[in-house]
C-alpha cells in the first residue's frame, strides 16, 4: 500500500507478516513456557520456552503415572472408587495439557525453522540498503549536474521542479 502512494514501507512494515507468523506459532509456547510477547523472534528464548514446556511435559507424565499406580492400589469400597474417580479425572486433565503442550513444542519447532531456514528478513533488509543507495546515488547525481551544468540547464531545472512540485500539490 505504502509502495502504491508512492511511499517507501519501512524495515518493520515488510517485516510484519513475517514477524506475525512466527508469532502465531510461539503463542502455545507464551501459554505454557513462559515465552514473553517481545521474545516470540529470539530464538535463545524460544530454545528456553521449549525447554521449560519439555520439563512441564515431564512432571505431568510422572504424576500421571504416580495416580495410575495409586489407582491400582485403592479398594473396590466406596471411598476407594470416589479416589479412583478423582486421580482418573487428575489424569484426563493431564493427558490434555500433555497434548497441548505437545502442540505448542511442535509449533516451536517450526518456528526455530522458519527463523533458521527463511530469508525474508535479510532479502527485507538489503531491499531497504539497496534502496538508500539508490537514493545516496540519485544525490550524487543531482549534484553531478548542478555543478557541470550552466546557466540555463539550471534554469530549466528549476523550472521543472516547480512544475512537479505545484503538480504534486494541486494533482494531475
Amino acid at each position: 500500500m505504502a509502495k502504491a502512494l508512492g511511499n517507501s514501507p519501512t524495515l518493520q512494515q515488510l517485516n510484519e507478516p513475517f514477524d506475525f507468523e512466527i508469532r502465531d506459532l510461539t503463542t502455545g509456547l507464551r501459554d505454557v513456557g513462559g515465552l514473553r510477547a517481545n521474545q516470540t523472534a529470539d530464538p535463545a528464548a524460544i530454545g528456553l520456552a521449549m525447554l521449560r514446556t519439555s520439563q512441564e511435559n515431564a512432571r505431568l507424565e510422572a504424576e500421571t503415572a504416580e495416580n495410575l499406580a495409586k489407582a491400582g492400589g485403592l479398594g473396590a469400597d466406596d471411598a476407594g472408587n470416589a479416589k479412583r474417580a478423582e486421580l482418573a479425572a487428575a489424569n484426563i486433565q493431564n493427558i490434555a495439557a500433555l497434548g497441548k503442550n505437545k502442540l505448542a513444542l511442535d509449533e516451536g519447532r517450526r518456528a526455530l525453522e522458519k527463523l533458521a531456514n527463511d530469508g525474508t528478513k535479510a532479502a527485507n533488509a538489503l531491499a531497504k540498503i539497496q534502496e538508500q543507495q539508490q537514493k545516496v546515488e540519485g544525490f550524487g547525481n543531482f549534484l553531478e549536474k548542478v555543478f557541470t551544468s550552466n546557466f540555463d540547464e539550471l534554469f530549466q531545472m528549476n523550472r521543472e521542479s516547480a512544475a512537479f512540485a505545484a503538480a504534486q500539490v494541486q494533482g494531475p
